[in-house]
């Protein structure tokens, strides 16, 4: 297998379309341009490519923080081509959602998922919060 790259991409980027296109297979509704994916208030939407080639993306978005009435940065999308899946791409994107969310110094970065045990296996938490069936809201701690 070809080594896995994950890269920060602009609004410009070769990598948005198809990244639009891969996220709207599992949200119909998702847009970059309806989306703060691309805000200075947010880090960088991710791509990660195997060789050349677009296997995933990650794009993060501001809403309320849980039980509170502050903002916080949430992974918005999060998906991997079906010809990828199961070989950590996944996990790797989430890992550089973390390590790129510490710069904004808030407590945690949420996503709400269907698959909350990937996330568990990264060391996030389920939280305790009313969801609609199948989904979690999910926090990892970033201190």
């Amino acid at each position: 297998m070809q080594k896995l790259t994950v890269i920060e991409c602009e609004k410009d980027s070769p990598f948005v379309e198809p990244l639009e296109a891969l996220f709207q297979q599992s949200w119909a509704d998702f847009t970059f341009l309806k989306s703060d994916a691309f805000s200075s208030d947010l880090p960088p939407v991710f791509a990660a490519l195997i060789g050349e080639k677009l296997a995933g993306g990650l794009s993060f978005t501001c809403h309320q923080a849980p039980n509170s009435e502050h903002g916080a940065i949430w992974v918005n999308a999060l998906s991997v081509l079906p010809e990828y899946r199961g070989r950590g791409i996944a996990s790797h994107l989430l890992q550089y959602a973390v390590e790129s969310t510490t710069a904004y110094h808030l407590p945690f970065l949420y996503a709400y998922t269907n698959v909350p045990e990937l996330y568990l296996s990264l060391g996030w938490f389920k939280m305790d919060i009313e969801c609609e069936p199948e989904y979690s809201v999910m926090c990892s701690p970033l201190s």
